[in-house]
């Protein structure tokens, strides 16, 4: 009866609850709308403003800039066009040029709603202009191809015409030597006729050396005019050439033997022509310089018109900035409003909830929620003894109520566990109990049939020993009969102290069968003095017992079962470490060995309780336990208790 009560309360409680939080959550709402009403009014007015801006404004800068930057294009190629090397590049040039121009008519097509007809008829009279310019500046590029043809072919045959001149002279500056050595060698003291002939042939010597050296010098001077940079070091070159010409036709002229140099004023004319005639590398070369100078202001021409072009460009678009700027102060306006409104609906939610916030949910309903949040923590840590808070009328209170039934009924629930699982336990030794009576009770047969043939043969001592043998036996049994009910019966509340080595005996003592039985063998690392510790002795043995026995089932197929305890002080501590050699836990499963119900044996060999009810007896004795792998092979399970300083009574 008791437990409905707080049920019916619940029902009656949760409608108020829910009325309550209905009815501030409908005013933040009517808030919140009318913050949205505002929000949409406002986004409405400026996303009407930024339609006109997006259907008139954007597309008329986006066609502007389109419209600059294919100028941009059309001005690098103007001058990409103006310095092509050959007539591939130039071709190059063109198929950027053709679509950028095409571009910029379809361009100008869009333009006729901005600023009328008339003024885009003067943006495509620009745009033919460019074109024109372009087409000049393509003819222009193609003479100076020409002219550079002309001009490489013609220094091509100067040097052919210079070799030929070499040719000729030198031989006869050779004969003119030979001349000269023979008549000197020939005279001695001679006639003044042979001082005639040497005066003659170092005279035509000298004439000879001297047009040889022209003749280099004008062809050094005629390549220096096929690459001159300017007309100004054209005209230099030039007349400094025709001081050279001079010079040789003058040599040439007083030259004698006009059948031997026949060939070579040929020679010498010929090449005079590239200098002042046909084919006049000086003519040619200011030609080029002229042909450039044409392009450069072709190039300069593009440009300005371009910068025309963007120039009208702007002053039709003037207007249409004029309109957004308008439309933009407008949106400032709406934006403003819309703001100062939102603001307003912002702090009046605020302040609402906050109200509800700090007034009913954090004080009324988050505190409380906090609270027995504390107390699940608790008691799922294992602290049964955790207050469970009260008060109120409402969910919380049932929930509260709830925990409280659910503390009690688990600490019953756990002492029940605990007793359970030591009854396992003797269940599982009832074997080695029946071997262990079976035994004495033999040899007390034995010993009472020998005792009664002594006694038959007046032998009172042998009789005697008999008995005493008799009633060693019997000890023996009662004290493991007396050993199992002990820790069967269900332990004392409190913790007392329990010497560890004692309880570690007593606990391989019960197991002895089965540890012998498997071939198991014990290594005990006991102290040599007594240890004692702050536990219940007889559920400290079943935490014992149950370690033990899943130590011995890990090794129950192992080629090599090593069974290993040991019991050390370390500062206000006593350790345990029970380690086997079997087939060992994963990191994973050491992490869940505790866990209620987790188990790593087969289907009907445990349900997974054991470990977890001896965790929790060592978590009451204000201890810890922990198992490990091992990276050879096996389990460690190690037990940390609180050192005791003298011993108590036994729980």
């Amino acid at each position: 009866m008791s437990r409905n009560i707080p049920h019916a309360a619940a029902a009656t409680s949760r409608a108020g609850i829910r009325a309550r939080m209905f009815a501030a959550f409908a005013c933040i709402l009517v808030f919140v709308g009318a913050a949205g009403g505002v929000a949409w009014w406002s986004y409405s007015t400026l996303g009407e403003y930024l339609r006109q801006v997006s259907e008139d404004t954007i597309p008329a800068f986006a066609d502007a800039t389109r419209l600059a930057e294919r100028g941009s294009e059309v001005s690098a190629a103007a001058t990409a066009l103006s310095v092509a090397a050959d007539d591939k590049e130039r071709q190059g040039v063109w198929r950027r040029l053709e679509p950028a121009l095409s571009d910029m008519r379809a361009i100008l097509v869009q333009f006729q709603s901005l600023g009328g007809n008339t003024e885009v008829k003067a943006l495509n009279a620009l745009v033919d202009r460019v074109e024109a310019t372009l087409l000049a500046l393509d003819r222009n590029v193609q003479h100076r191809f020409f002219l550079a043809a002309e001009n490489l072919e013609h220094v091509e045959r100067l040097r052919w015409v210079h070799a030929a001149f070499l040719d000729e002279i030198e031989p006869i500056v050779s004969d003119a030597r030979f001349n000269m050595d023979l008549a000197i060698r020939s005279s001695g003291d001679g006639p003044a006729a042979d001082r005639q002939i040497i005066q003659r042939e170092a005279r035509r010597q000298e004439l000879l050396l001297r047009i040889d050296a022209a003749g280099n010098l004008m062809v050094g001077l005629v390549g220096r005019a096929s690459s001159a940079p300017d007309v100004a070091a054209l005209d230099d070159t030039w007349r400094f050439a025709a001081e050279v010409v001079d010079q040789m036709k003058a040599d040439l002229a007083n030259l004698d033997s006009p059948a031997s140099a026949l060939s070579l004023r040929q020679t010498v004319i010929e090449l005079l022509t590239y200098v002042d005639g046909d084919n006049s590398v000086f003519d040619l070369r200011r030609r080029q310089l002229t042909a450039m100078d044409d392009g450069i202001s072709l190039v300069t021409r593009t440009f300005e018109t371009i910068e025309q072009l963007q120039r009208e460009t702007d002053i039709n678009l003037a207007g249409v900035f004029q309109s957004a700027r308008q439309m933009t102060e407008r949106s400032e306006s709406a934006i403003y409003q819309g703001q100062v409104m939102l603001i307003l609906s912002a702090i009046a939610v605020t302040l609402i909830s906050i109200l509800v916030i700090w007034l009913y949910v954090g004080r009324r309903l988050v505190r409380r929620i906090l609270e027995l949040n504390e107390s699940m923590k608790a008691i799922a840590g294992g602290d049964l003894s955790a207050p469970v808070p009260s008060g109120g009328a409402d969910e919380i209170t049932t929930m509260a109520q709830s925990l409280r039934t659910f503390r009690d009924t688990l600490s019953e629930t756990q002492a029940e566990l605990i007793q359970a699982g030591k009854l396992a336990a003797l269940g599982q030794l009832a074997a080695g109990i029946a071997h262990e009576l079976n035994q004495p009770l033999s040899a007390i047969q034995s010993y009472a049939h020998n005792a009664g043939t002594f006694l038959e043969r007046g032998d009172t001592a042998e009789a005697q020993a008999n008995l005493n043998h008799i009633q060693r036996l019997s000890r023996k049994a009662s004290a493991t009969v007396n050993h199992f009910k002990t820790l069967a019966r269900k332990p004392a509340s409190t913790v007392g102290t329990a010497s560890v080595p004692t309880v570690v005996r007593e606990a391989l003592s019960i197991l002895d069968n089965r540890i012998s039985g498997e071939g198991v063998e014990v290594r005990l690392h006991l102290p040599d003095g007594d240890c004692l510790a702050q536990a219940g002795p007889i559920r400290l043995e079943q935490v014992l017992i149950n370690v033990i026995g899943n130590a011995l089932d890990a090794m129950k197929d192992s080629p090599r079962k090593i069974l290993e305890l040991s019991v050390q002080e370390r500062g206000e501590r006593v350790a345990m470490a029970i380690v086997d050699t079997g087939v060992g836990m994963t990191s994973e499963q050491s992490q869940h060995a505790f866990d209620p119900f987790y188990t790593t044996k087969q289907v009907g060999e445990g349900l997974g309780l054991g470990l977890t009810i001896s965790y929790n007896i060592i978590k009451d004795f204000g201890g810890s336990m922990k198992a490990l792998p091992m990276a050879a092979g096996g389990t460690r399970f190690e037990i940390l208790l609180n050192k005791a300083r003298q011993k108590g009574a036994a729980a």
